[in-house]
């Protein structure tokens, strides 16, 4: 089988979005096109001629290009892009895209959608461009119906921003071109061998606990810090230890902006891909040894109990993953007291007590958790997974997705 993937990101610093693309070559024969990858030539000639060039089986094509767009917000792509994008200024980088966008909707052949919005805040224009591009024949590779909740119990505000129904309703209105694939998954270097009782600390809270989104943590952490437990408090968010020296280090690169041609007003892109590219590199640094040295790791999906990708990233680094619930759990195969452990405000302290107190139990959870992300959760079987969605529509035998009980599932 042969890919057409269409993108920007390949090189994003963040390798929640760039691991899966990547793994993909792993699988099956990719060309990966589009602005910041392919030479300003191929863009000229544009992705109809790409297409007609090979015998492609499939186009997956990345929907970031057309948010963008959207959100005119087009110079992120050259933030996250490594290659081939000095000789593009921002104009020609957006009618590229543009044009890349339009000649993708005329395109016969098998069509993917690759999305990786929060299914919780599709917006009215998202919205309507994912409409567009479905009924221009394009299938939908983003989370199914069973990760969605029952909306009218669950209008939690985040941030200030009340979530919509428009993901449920989408996936629900195109159900049977749907390929259930999270984006969440972990790649097997991630694996971390030490076992409990080696691990210096009891417990780490390893993530955001930005105010508005991730509430419930701040209050998880205080009740722990109340216990008497090794805490790991070595942990950054995201972007505090890098801002500690952001301003320094943008104006020691902004010496620099003389000597990069390029027509944008404001901040220059290439400055800040690389500001990004070293937060990022700080922040994984500072995860890994985290967990890696934890007993018990705490997440949680934020207000809306989304799935993050801490729920992989834990287990698969030998920690016992505690969380509160989230929304398709036991279709992913997490399944409480057996191979993760579920907690609230109410039990969270009695369990952690208990556990500590447990070990063998620990490391069994563990060991569990290990197990079914390393053979169900790894960006290689989300490729797998890809692939057979595929090869069914190719048969025209597709008709949607879901996963049950760990299992992906092809409805034939």
């Amino acid at each position: 089988m042969k890919l057409l993937v269409v993108t920007y990101c390949y090189e994003y610093p963040n390798n929640m979005y760039s691991e899966y693309l990547k793994t993909l070559a792993d699988v099956v024969d990719v060309k990966y096109w589009g602005p910041g990858i392919s030479s300003k030539e191929e863009l000229l000639r544009g992705l109809k001629f790409e297409w007609s060039s090979a015998k492609y089986d499939a186009l997956l094509f990345d929907f970031d290009l057309v948010n963008y767009i959207l959100d005119n917000n087009i110079a992120s792509i050259y933030r996250y892009s490594e290659q081939n994008t000095r000789e593009i200024n921002l104009v020609d980088l957006y009618r590229y895209t543009n044009d890349i966008f339009c000649e993708s909707l005329g395109i016969s052949g098998i069509k993917i959608l690759h999305v990786t919005l929060d299914q919780f805040y599709l917006n009215e224009n998202e919205e309507k461009w994912l409409n567009l591009m479905l009924e221009n024949g394009f299938f939908l590779e983003w989370v199914g119906k069973e990760f969605f909740p029952n909306y009218d119990k669950h209008q939690v505000k985040v941030c200030g921003i009340t979530p919509t129904d428009q993901g449920r309703q989408l996936v629900e209105k195109y159900y049977n071109r749907v390929i259930s694939n999270p984006i969440n998954a972990i790649s097997e270097d991630e694996i971390c061998y030490s076992s409990i009782e080696k691990r210096q600390f009891d417990w780490i809270l390893p993530g955001s606990v930005q105010k508005g989104i991730y509430d419930n943590r701040t209050r998880v952490i205080n009740r722990v810090k109340q216990m008497h437990v090794n805490i790991y408090d070595g942990f950054d968010d995201r972007n505090i230890r890098y801002d500690k020296y952001l301003d320094k280090r943008t104006k020691y690169m902004n010496r620099y902006l003389s000597e990069i041609d390029i027509a944008t007003d404001g901040s220059c892109p290439y400055i800040l891909r690389r500001i990004s590219r070293e937060r990022q590199q700080e922040y994984r640094k500072n995860f890994d040894l985290g967990i890696c040295q934890s007993k018990i790791a705490y997440v949680d999906g934020g207000n809306y109990n989304s799935i993050v990708h801490k729920y992989f990233e834990i287990p698969i680094r030998g920690a016992v993953l505690m969380c509160g619930y989230f929304w398709g759990m036991e279709n992913l195969g997490f399944l409480n007291d057996k191979n993760m452990v579920l907690v609230d405000d109410n039990s969270i302290i009695d369990t952690i007590s208990y556990l500590l107190k447990n070990p063998e139990k620990m490391q069994k959870i563990a060991d569990a958790g290990k197990a079914l992300v390393k053979e169900k959760h790894t960006y290689k079987e989300r490729c797998k997974s890809l692939i057979s969605s595929i090869e069914s529509i190719i048969n025209k035998r597709f008709k949607g997705s879901y996963w049950k009980q760990g299992n992906f599932v092809i409805i034939e």
